[in-house]
């Protein structure tokens, strides 16, 4: 699509798209179809979101056109690959509806904010794939918990975000996980506190902070509620399996 370099270059700019804007948004869908695959580290949720926000602005008709036109596709694409891939991955869910195909009856709509129009595209899939399968919110959940469980856990914002109530939120989390999201997320912690423990000399209270506790008291309480063990016994551990020059 881009004019490339010798005689043809520029041709972009003629119609009214720049050649250095089209590189940034063919940059940044590349980058987002990297990104989406069954074994994703993060949720659709956040992904969308920095998508969006990486997209450079357009500054003409031309280039809102061409933005809309490649939104359009790369919807059509990845709504489709998304909802699928969830299939893959519990074989067992059934589907009365097309989460992709209903949300994309929304581009049908004129829009002259090709970004806000790509949002509100989201927020649909979003919402439809939850009501379609209960389950992904909470598979999707667990990938959010996993990448931020360091960050201060509320989980009425977490409902409010994916518009359900606590309840909800914690009967589909607790059916996929078996545990409630503030034990996940209390594991998770832990888990990586003990690595920090016991591969690194860093101090405690550092340690503590990164993983999401606001002091090492409340470190050394978890572990020894949840784990059995302390701080100074997997130091302790620490020096006893360091390998000796």
């Amino acid at each position: 699509m881009r004019a490339h370099a010798g005689g043809c270059q520029g041709n972009a700019m003629a119609i009214g798209v720049r050649d250095e804007w089209l590189d940034r948004v063919m940059n940044v869908c590349q980058m987002f179809n990297g990104d989406i695959t069954p074994r994703r580290t993060r949720s659709v949720r956040s992904l969308l979101a920095d998508f969006e926000t990486q997209l450079p602005d357009p500054k003409s008709h031309a280039e809102r056109t061409v933005l809309r036109a490649l939104l359009v596709e790369l919807s059509l694409r990845w709504g489709h690959a998304d909802h699928w891939s969830y299939h893959a991955e519990f074989p067992d869910a059934e589907c009365a509806d097309d989460p992709a195909a209903l949300a994309l009856t929304m581009w049908r709509r004129p829009a002259a904010d090709v970004k806000a129009a790509f949002r509100t595209w989201a927020n649909t899939y979003l919402e439809t794939m939850e009501r379609v399968h209960p389950r992904y919110r909470a598979v999707e959940l667990r990938r959010d918990l996993d990448a931020d469980f360091a960050q201060p856990l509320s989980i009425t914002r977490l409902a409010r975000t994916r518009g359900v109530s606590v309840r909800c939120l914690q009967r589909d989390f607790e059916e996929l996980t078996g545990r409630t999201i503030q034990d996940y997320v209390r594991e998770c912690r832990l888990d990586a506190a003990i690595a920090m423990l016991t591969r690194t000399s860093d101090k405690v209270e550092w340690i503590a902070n990164e993983v999401g506790w606001s002091s090492r008291k409340n470190l050394n309480r978890a572990l020894a509620r949840s784990r059995g063990t302390s701080r100074s016994a997997l130091r302790a551990r620490q020096r006893i399996e360091r390998p000796r020059c």
